[in-house]
Protein backbone atom coordinates (compact mmCIF):
# COMPACT_ATOMS: atom_id res chain seq x y z
CA UNK A 1 0.00 0.00 0.00
CA UNK A 2 0.99 3.47 -0.85
CA UNK A 3 0.41 6.32 2.27
CA UNK A 4 1.19 9.94 0.69
CA UNK A 5 0.03 13.08 3.01
CA UNK A 6 -3.39 14.36 1.65
CA UNK A 7 -4.75 11.45 0.31
CA UNK A 8 -5.99 8.00 0.96
CA UNK A 9 -3.56 4.89 0.95
CA UNK A 10 -3.96 3.15 -2.39
CA UNK A 11 -2.52 -0.03 -3.69
CA UNK A 12 0.08 -0.13 -6.74
CA UNK A 13 0.68 -2.76 -9.17
CA UNK A 14 3.94 -3.12 -10.59
CA UNK A 15 6.27 -5.43 -12.59
CA UNK A 16 7.66 -6.26 -9.73
CA UNK A 17 11.90 -6.64 -10.38
CA UNK A 18 11.52 -7.22 -14.01
CA UNK A 19 11.67 -3.40 -13.91
CA UNK A 20 14.65 -1.70 -12.03
CA UNK A 21 13.14 1.51 -12.09
CA UNK A 22 9.66 2.47 -11.91
CA UNK A 23 8.70 -0.46 -10.15
CA UNK A 24 11.83 -1.10 -8.33
CA UNK A 25 11.19 2.34 -6.62
CA UNK A 26 7.76 2.42 -5.87
CA UNK A 27 8.48 -1.20 -4.51
CA UNK A 28 11.32 -0.13 -2.40
CA UNK A 29 10.51 3.40 -0.79
CA UNK A 30 6.84 3.72 -1.70
CA UNK A 31 6.88 6.82 -3.81
CA UNK A 32 8.04 7.79 -7.07
CA UNK A 33 9.56 11.40 -8.33
CA UNK A 34 9.09 12.96 -5.02
CA UNK A 35 9.65 15.83 -6.13
CA UNK A 36 7.72 16.23 -8.76
CA UNK A 37 4.94 14.52 -6.70
CA UNK A 38 5.16 17.06 -3.88
CA UNK A 39 5.22 19.77 -5.99
CA UNK A 40 2.09 18.38 -8.44
CA UNK A 41 0.09 17.96 -5.12
CA UNK A 42 0.10 21.23 -4.04
CA UNK A 43 -1.32 22.48 -7.59
CA UNK A 44 -4.02 19.37 -7.64
CA UNK A 45 -5.58 21.26 -4.60
CA UNK A 46 -7.63 22.82 -7.00
CA UNK A 47 -10.41 21.69 -9.31
CA UNK A 48 -9.01 20.64 -12.65
CA UNK A 49 -8.48 18.05 -15.21
CA UNK A 50 -5.35 16.02 -15.43
CA UNK A 51 -3.72 14.52 -18.69
CA UNK A 52 -1.12 12.18 -17.88
CA UNK A 53 1.44 11.69 -20.96
CA UNK A 54 3.48 8.72 -20.69
CA UNK A 55 1.42 7.37 -17.92
CA UNK A 56 3.44 3.57 -17.62
CA UNK A 57 2.37 1.42 -14.86
CA UNK A 58 0.03 5.07 -13.60
CA UNK A 59 1.67 6.57 -10.28
CA UNK A 60 0.61 9.70 -11.55
CA UNK A 61 -2.75 8.74 -12.67
CA UNK A 62 -3.29 7.55 -9.34
CA UNK A 63 -1.82 10.51 -7.28
CA UNK A 64 -4.08 12.83 -9.37
CA UNK A 65 -7.46 10.51 -9.58
CA UNK A 66 -7.06 10.68 -6.03
CA UNK A 67 -6.27 13.99 -5.49
CA UNK A 68 -9.26 15.18 -7.63
CA UNK A 69 -11.94 12.96 -6.83
CA UNK A 70 -15.47 14.72 -7.12
CA UNK A 71 -13.28 17.72 -8.43
CA UNK A 72 -11.58 16.69 -12.00
CA UNK A 73 -11.21 14.00 -14.47
CA UNK A 74 -7.78 12.31 -15.61
CA UNK A 75 -6.90 11.19 -18.76
CA UNK A 76 -4.18 8.74 -19.64
CA UNK A 77 -2.10 7.83 -22.38
CA UNK A 78 0.05 4.81 -22.33
CA UNK A 79 0.97 2.75 -25.69
CA UNK A 80 3.21 -0.18 -23.86
CA UNK A 81 0.78 -3.14 -23.79
CA UNK A 82 2.24 -4.39 -20.67
CA UNK A 83 2.02 -1.06 -18.45
CA UNK A 84 -1.38 -0.60 -19.69
CA UNK A 85 -2.58 -3.89 -17.87
CA UNK A 86 -0.78 -2.97 -15.01
CA UNK A 87 -2.18 0.72 -15.51
CA UNK A 88 -5.71 -0.74 -15.79
CA UNK A 89 -5.32 -3.27 -12.45
CA UNK A 90 -4.28 -0.14 -10.52
CA UNK A 91 -7.62 1.84 -11.71
CA UNK A 92 -9.72 -0.79 -11.15
CA UNK A 93 -7.69 -2.13 -8.23
CA UNK A 94 -8.45 1.26 -6.59
CA UNK A 95 -11.74 1.50 -7.55
CA UNK A 96 -11.34 5.12 -9.40
CA UNK A 97 -14.42 6.22 -11.65
CA UNK A 98 -12.65 9.64 -13.10
CA UNK A 99 -10.33 7.89 -14.94
CA UNK A 100 -10.27 7.24 -19.11
CA UNK A 101 -7.47 5.13 -20.56
CA UNK A 102 -6.36 5.70 -23.90
CA UNK A 103 -3.90 2.73 -25.56
CA UNK A 104 -2.05 5.12 -27.74
CA UNK A 105 0.81 7.44 -27.95
CA UNK A 106 0.62 11.27 -28.82
CA UNK A 107 2.29 12.91 -31.39
CA UNK A 108 2.10 15.31 -34.00
CA UNK A 109 -0.08 13.05 -36.28
CA UNK A 110 -2.21 9.85 -36.08
CA UNK A 111 -1.83 6.59 -37.89
CA UNK A 112 0.86 4.24 -36.46
CA UNK A 113 4.64 3.93 -35.20
CA UNK A 114 6.98 1.39 -33.86
CA UNK A 115 7.30 2.25 -30.03
CA UNK A 116 10.98 0.54 -29.24
CA UNK A 117 11.18 -1.48 -25.46
CA UNK A 118 13.79 -1.35 -22.88
CA UNK A 119 13.51 -4.86 -21.25
CA UNK A 120 15.41 -3.55 -17.88
CA UNK A 121 14.86 -0.28 -17.33
CA UNK A 122 10.31 -0.10 -18.92
CA UNK A 123 10.22 3.43 -18.21
CA UNK A 124 12.44 3.59 -20.92
CA UNK A 125 10.47 2.86 -24.16
CA UNK A 126 10.29 5.00 -26.45
CA UNK A 127 9.20 6.08 -30.62
CA UNK A 128 12.88 6.70 -31.19
CA UNK A 129 15.22 3.63 -31.46
CA UNK A 130 18.04 2.81 -29.49
CA UNK A 131 20.90 0.33 -29.01
CA UNK A 132 19.77 0.07 -25.38
CA UNK A 133 16.39 -0.99 -26.50
CA UNK A 134 15.89 -4.85 -27.45
CA UNK A 135 12.04 -5.27 -29.15
CA UNK A 136 9.32 -3.30 -30.11
CA UNK A 137 5.85 -3.28 -31.01
CA UNK A 138 3.12 -0.95 -33.12
CA UNK A 139 1.32 1.39 -31.61
CA UNK A 140 -1.20 3.82 -32.62
CA UNK A 141 -0.34 7.27 -32.78
CA UNK A 142 -2.56 10.06 -32.43
CA UNK A 143 -2.15 14.45 -32.04
CA UNK A 144 -4.10 15.76 -28.68
CA UNK A 145 -5.78 18.08 -30.36
CA UNK A 146 -8.02 15.13 -31.93
CA UNK A 147 -9.07 13.58 -28.75
CA UNK A 148 -12.54 14.77 -27.85
CA UNK A 149 -12.63 13.64 -23.99
CA UNK A 150 -12.12 16.72 -22.12
CA UNK A 151 -14.82 18.65 -20.98
CA UNK A 152 -12.49 21.93 -21.08
CA UNK A 153 -14.72 23.00 -17.61
CA UNK A 154 -11.66 23.40 -15.13
CA UNK A 155 -8.02 24.08 -15.67
CA UNK A 156 -6.13 21.58 -16.60
CA UNK A 157 -2.40 20.35 -15.74
CA UNK A 158 -0.57 17.75 -18.22
CA UNK A 159 2.49 15.59 -17.06
CA UNK A 160 4.62 14.75 -20.12
CA UNK A 161 7.34 12.22 -20.06
CA UNK A 162 7.95 10.45 -23.40
CA UNK A 163 11.75 9.83 -23.43
CA UNK A 164 12.81 12.21 -26.54
CA UNK A 165 9.39 12.69 -28.17
CA UNK A 166 8.08 15.69 -26.52
CA UNK A 167 8.39 18.24 -29.13
CA UNK A 168 6.17 16.07 -31.21
CA UNK A 169 3.67 15.90 -28.52
CA UNK A 170 2.92 19.46 -28.27
CA UNK A 171 3.46 20.16 -31.73
CA UNK A 172 0.18 17.83 -32.31
CA UNK A 173 -1.37 20.32 -29.35
CA UNK A 174 -0.70 23.35 -30.40
CA UNK A 175 -4.33 24.02 -30.68
CA UNK A 176 -5.58 23.03 -27.27
CA UNK A 177 -2.56 24.88 -25.26
CA UNK A 178 -2.80 27.76 -27.07
CA UNK A 179 -6.43 28.54 -27.08
CA UNK A 180 -7.58 26.51 -23.61
CA UNK A 181 -10.03 28.52 -22.02
CA UNK A 182 -8.55 27.80 -18.75
CA UNK A 183 -5.09 28.10 -16.83
CA UNK A 184 -2.62 25.69 -18.23
CA UNK A 185 0.48 23.80 -16.32
CA UNK A 186 2.92 21.37 -17.83
CA UNK A 187 5.01 19.36 -15.98
CA UNK A 188 7.39 17.95 -18.22
CA UNK A 189 11.05 15.83 -18.02
CA UNK A 190 13.55 17.06 -20.20
CA UNK A 191 16.47 14.64 -21.79
CA UNK A 192 18.74 16.11 -23.99
CA UNK A 193 20.32 13.10 -24.74
CA UNK A 194 16.78 11.61 -25.86
CA UNK A 195 15.97 14.76 -27.58
CA UNK A 196 19.39 14.22 -29.45
CA UNK A 197 18.42 11.00 -30.48
CA UNK A 198 15.70 12.27 -32.90
CA UNK A 199 17.32 15.06 -34.18
CA UNK A 200 16.08 17.65 -31.62
CA UNK A 201 17.64 20.13 -29.07
CA UNK A 202 16.14 21.54 -25.73
CA UNK A 203 16.52 25.18 -26.99
CA UNK A 204 13.76 23.78 -29.92
CA UNK A 205 11.74 22.32 -27.00
CA UNK A 206 12.00 25.69 -25.12
CA UNK A 207 11.11 27.79 -27.87
CA UNK A 208 7.71 26.13 -28.76
CA UNK A 209 6.72 26.34 -25.03
CA UNK A 210 8.04 30.09 -25.43
CA UNK A 211 5.79 30.20 -28.55
CA UNK A 212 3.09 29.02 -26.93
CA UNK A 213 2.70 31.83 -23.94
CA UNK A 214 3.97 29.73 -21.27
CA UNK A 215 6.98 30.73 -18.56
CA UNK A 216 9.38 28.50 -17.53
CA UNK A 217 10.68 26.83 -14.31
CA UNK A 218 12.94 24.69 -13.11
CA UNK A 219 12.77 21.72 -10.55
CA UNK A 220 15.05 21.39 -7.79
CA UNK A 221 14.83 17.84 -6.57
CA UNK A 222 16.92 17.89 -3.32
CA UNK A 223 14.67 20.58 -1.59
CA UNK A 224 11.47 20.01 -3.61
CA UNK A 225 10.87 23.77 -4.95
CA UNK A 226 11.02 25.45 -8.17
CA UNK A 227 13.35 28.16 -9.91
CA UNK A 228 11.29 30.52 -12.46
CA UNK A 229 14.11 31.47 -14.66
CA UNK A 230 13.98 32.47 -18.10
CA UNK A 231 13.69 29.76 -21.38
CA UNK A 232 17.13 30.81 -22.43
CA UNK A 233 18.60 30.40 -18.53
CA UNK A 234 17.15 27.37 -18.58
CA UNK A 235 18.02 25.55 -21.81
CA UNK A 236 21.95 26.98 -20.73
CA UNK A 237 21.61 25.80 -17.71
CA UNK A 238 20.58 22.38 -18.61
CA UNK A 239 23.05 21.86 -21.98
CA UNK A 240 25.72 22.64 -18.90
CA UNK A 241 24.63 20.47 -16.45
CA UNK A 242 24.80 17.65 -19.45
CA UNK A 243 28.41 18.46 -20.32
CA UNK A 244 29.17 17.77 -17.01
CA UNK A 245 26.93 14.72 -16.59
CA UNK A 246 26.05 13.41 -19.99
CA UNK A 247 22.98 11.89 -20.18
CA UNK A 248 21.24 14.21 -16.90
CA UNK A 249 17.60 14.88 -17.59
CA UNK A 250 15.72 17.52 -15.82
CA UNK A 251 12.24 18.35 -14.57
CA UNK A 252 10.56 22.02 -15.98
CA UNK A 253 7.36 23.66 -15.16
CA UNK A 254 5.99 25.58 -17.55
CA UNK A 255 3.06 27.73 -16.22
CA UNK A 256 0.98 30.73 -17.84
CA UNK A 257 -0.01 32.58 -14.41
CA UNK A 258 1.37 32.98 -11.12
CA UNK A 259 -2.40 33.87 -9.67
CA UNK A 260 -3.86 29.88 -10.82
CA UNK A 261 -2.97 26.62 -10.76
CA UNK A 262 0.47 27.75 -9.24
CA UNK A 263 -0.61 29.86 -6.63
CA UNK A 264 0.01 27.36 -3.78
CA UNK A 265 4.05 26.75 -4.76
CA UNK A 266 4.51 30.52 -5.54
CA UNK A 267 2.83 31.47 -1.83
CA UNK A 268 5.57 28.75 -0.48
CA UNK A 269 7.97 30.28 -2.76
CA UNK A 270 7.60 33.82 -1.35
CA UNK A 271 7.45 32.32 2.51
CA UNK A 272 10.16 30.00 2.82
Amino acid sequence: MVELIGLPRFRMVTHGRGDIFVSRVIEDWGSWEVSNTALLLQVLGQPADFIDIGANIGWFTLVAAHALSGRGQVHSFEPDPAHLAKLRANVSANHLENVTINSCALSDRNGDARLYLNAVNRGDNSLLPSIERSGSTLVRLQRLDDYDGLSRERPLIVKLDVQGSEIDVLTGARTLLTSYPHDVVLFCEVSPSALAAGGRRTAELAALLDEFGFAAAFVDRARPRIIPMSWQRLVDHQEDDNRRHPGADCDIVAFRRIDGLMAPIFTMRGTS
